[in-house]
């Protein structure tokens, strides 16, 4: 951006360069966010106690069968929801089941909202489930203030996400 904003100073007026800056900013600012990372998770055990770590870091991580743990990376609003919504069909085609650590998100409106809400009722309707954990206090209030918190089904809402794996293990053990 600044390459390109000091060339545009070299060949037209300052005000107009300027506004190519501006432009190209919010450009390359808005193809970044609208395609936050879906990392795969998994856990390790380490002296008898389970940890949720990246499977891309730590490529000997275990995972919970017929459970796709994803950790977002990024915020879920109107610019993002094609690009999470893509990935999300593609990773519920093989799963009922996602686990979501939503820490990493920092901004959620009311397409975000909306868009975990369509993904809890697609795994509902194939008979698993979407289970959320790690949401920062911002993004669980915007969710509970529009009602969203219900549909997606407070009860699969955790604080770590090793109670979430302990949970869903205790609800698929025969």
């Amino acid at each position: 951006v600044l390459a390109i904003t000091f060339l545009a100073t070299l060949f037209l007026q300052l005000e107009f360069a300027i506004y190519i800056g501006v432009i190209f900013s919010l450009i390359f600012y808005l193809q970044k966010t609208s395609k936050p990372r879906l990392v795969p998770l998994g856990f390790i055990e380490k002296n008898g106690e389970r940890k949720i770590v990246s499977s891309i870091r730590k490529k000997t991580t275990t995972q919970v069968e017929g459970l796709a743990m994803r950790r977002i990376d990024g915020s879920l609003f109107f610019g993002s929801t094609e690009h999470v919504m893509h990935e999300f069909k593609r990773i519920s085609a093989k799963h009922s089941h996602v686990l979501l650590d939503c820490g990493g998100v920092n901004i959620i409106d009311m397409a975000g909202a909306e868009l975990l809400v369509n993904l809890a009722d697609d795994l509902r309707e194939k008979g698993g489930g979407l289970y959320v954990f790690g949401m920062k206090r911002p993004v669980r209030q915007y969710l509970m203030r529009g009602k969203y918190w219900r549909t997606i089904n407070t009860a699969h809402m955790f604080e770590e996400g090793i109670e979430a794996v302990a949970w869903f293990e205790g609800q698929t053990k025969p």
